[in-house]
């Protein structure tokens, strides 16, 4: 093909391609325009509609959550919002153990027609488990409220110490919430529930969920319910760290709405801060001494029991339990494996004495652990009193000391008696508590007479014993300073002693062997000389110038020395006595040998014979 016919074909193919897609255009702008306007209008209508119902349901959702903000907050009048939240606020804080609470009302704003807020003022005491258990049911409760100021001081520094609290919390009312006179929906029991009860029923259950669970609180325990039926009620007891107790019919019984994302939240979450608290110092690792504690040294009578508990102090409570047992027990002795109680009751027939038992604490999981102690018990017969013994009488002469010595036997040390008198004991008598020794001086102006005195002796026991014995005092009148020797005679070859009262005139005759009794002296004749005469008595041997009274003897051995004789070695020539001494015998005149000179000598004077 030539070149004219090759340019005319392709000239020809260009002018029909430019007018296919000219006239496709036109086609196009015809057929297809008002299509695409339609689908656009269309997109953009969809487009509206959705953001209408975005809208639409943020709006419900809105309505939604604004009823659900009504139903948890507190009534639309402000003095009675505030009066309400300050009980609730005041009761839940009795129940998380607040002490020297102090709850009073706080500021208030409002915003008419959309919200009321009403502030609580909280000051008092507890510790961290208290502040703890109230913060949680505090933001556990479906309120619209805050705690918006918190301050904690606290009052030491190891174990778990007081915290002072103070805080505000703040109370919301939402506008439409309604006027009523409780923040929550109540009811009564209409039965007593003990605290192992978990059945109730309720006056009224109106206002209450109408199926389970849901929390209410009685008094002050918390009780979750887990099955409604009408009226009767199903309870699961001691909810949120409450204490189950008892409730009497007629208890006030309230809901207590729980905000939905917290209804499975409890107090084990806050075992960390409880464990490690921010408000005690941090202890060092315990080291342990472990030992056996409890027993003391028991002294018992026979037929007696004995009874205690072996303790096992300062153990790791980790590596295990306590385990106890008898070493070499005496007969009848018991331990309690686990508690470490010993009983050991015996018989009335145990002999006295001291006795014995090994202790053994083990533990469980410690092998290594093995601790020995012992249980001493000593078994005394049952304590008898003490016996005084002494004179049953004794004669007292006025002006003069007297001094007897008690003594008493008893089963135990006699060094260990007390020694007292009796009531009624006369004027100026004294006893040693200790020696038993009586002493007595009584004055020249005390009645002479009969006085009878108890002596009491008490020992030392567990249980104290007492003895007692009466003495019989005969006091009397010096009669020994008014008796005089006044003179020496034979009479028949028998030697006499003559001895004279110058109170009473009484004279007496007394030869080798016989005794003389005068008062407290009672003395054995042992030598008669004229100018003398010598005396025995427990005090030792005495010797008695002539014309001399009783009072002015003379000792010449001390009591172990002396030696009684029965008659006078070397007689001295014979002494008259003077002629008013003489006794008056008509049928045997006396022998005189010498005459006394001054038989009226005062107790002073010697009264000898010249």
């Amino acid at each position: 093909m030539d070149d004219k016919k090759r340019t005319k074909l392709l000239a020809g193919l260009l002018i029909g391609v430019v007018g296919l897609y000219w006239g496709r255009s036109i086609v196009d702008g015809f057929l297809f325009e008002p299509v695409r306007k339609a689908e656009q209008k269309l997109a953009s209508a969809e487009k509206d509609f959705e953001l209408q119902t975005d809208k639409s349901l943020a709006l419900r959702a809105a309505r939604n959550r604004l009823e659900e903000w009504r139903s948890m907050s507190l009534p639309e009048d402000t003095l009675v919002a505030q009066r309400l939240y300050r009980e609730w606020i005041e009761d839940l804080a009795q129940q998380c153990a607040f002490s020297g609470l102090s709850v009073e009302p706080g500021t208030k704003s409002e915003q008419p027609g959309r919200f009321l807020e009403v502030a609580v003022d909280v000051k008092g005491e507890t510790n961290l488990s208290g502040l703890t258990q109230f913060l949680f049911l505090f933001e556990k409760t479906g309120l619209v409220h805050r705690v918006s100021d918190l301050k904690v001081k606290s009052t030491g520094s190891q174990g778990d110490p007081r915290l002072e609290v103070s805080m505000t919390c703040q109370g919301m009312s939402v506008a439409g919430s309604g006027l009523r006179n409780e923040i929550f929906v109540r009811s009564e029991l209409t039965s007593e529930i003990n605290p192992t009860g978990t059945e109730i029923s309720v006056v009224s259950a109106e206002g209450f969920p109408a199926t389970a669970p849901f929390t209410v609180r009685l008094d002050r325990e918390l009780v979750k319910v887990t099955a409604v039926d009408g009226n009767r009620w199903t309870l699961e007891r001691g909810a949120d760290g409450s204490k189950a107790d008892t409730h009497t019919a007629g208890t006030t019984i309230e809901l207590r709405p729980e905000l939905y994302e917290r209804k499975d939240s409890g107090l084990g979450e806050y075992a960390g801060l409880l464990a490690k608290s921010p408000f005690a110092a941090p202890v060092p690792p315990k080291k342990y001494s472990p030992r056996v504690a409890g027993l003391s040294k028991q002294t018992i009578q026979p037929g007696d029991e004995v009874k205690v508990t072996a303790k096992a102090d300062d153990f790791n409570a980790d590596l295990g339990e306590a385990c106890f047992s008898l070493v070499n027990p005496p007969a009848g002795m018991t331990i309690d494996e686990k508690t470490g109680e010993i009983l050991w009751k015996t018989e009335a027939s145990l002999a006295a004495g001291d006795y014995k038992a090994g202790v053994v604490v083990t533990q469980t999981e410690n092998p290594e652990l093995r601790l020995e102690a012992s249980l001493d018990v000593t078994v005394k017969l049952p304590n008898a009193a003490p016996v005084p013994k002494g004179a049953s009488e004794a004669v007292v002469v006025l002006g003069q000391p007297f001094l007897m010595k008690m003594e008493a036997t008893d089963d135990g040390p006699v060094e260990n008696l007390t020694w007292s008198l009796g009531p009624g004991m006369p004027e100026g008598l004294k006893i040693d508590s200790k020696t038993g020794q009586l002493s007595w001086t009584p004055a020249v102006s005390f009645k002479p007479g009969e006085y009878v005195t108890e002596v009491k002796v008490t020992d030392s026991g567990a249980e104290a014993k007492s003895g007692s014995a009466k003495i019989k005092f005969q006091v009397r009148d010096d009669s020994a300073s008014m008796t005089l020797l006044t003179g020496a005679v034979s009479k028949d070859g028998t030697r006499y002693a003559w001895f004279r009262n110058k109170g009473t005139g009484e004279n007496q005759q007394l030869k080798l062997g016989e005794r003389l009794k005068v008062d407290e002296i009672d003395a054995e004749i042992v030598r008669i000389e004229n100018r003398f005469v010598e005396l025995s008595d427990v005090g030792g041997l005495w010797k008695l110038e002539l014309g001399a009274n009783l009072r002015q003897r003379r000792n010449l051995q001390p009591p172990a020395e002396a030696t009684p004789v029965s008659k006078p070695a070397d007689p001295e020539p014979e002494v008259t006595p003077a002629e008013d001494h003489v006794p008056a015998d008509p049928s045997k005149p006396a022998e005189i040998s010498q005459p006394a000179a001054d038989q009226d000598s005062t107790e002073g004077g010697s009264g000898a014979a010249g």
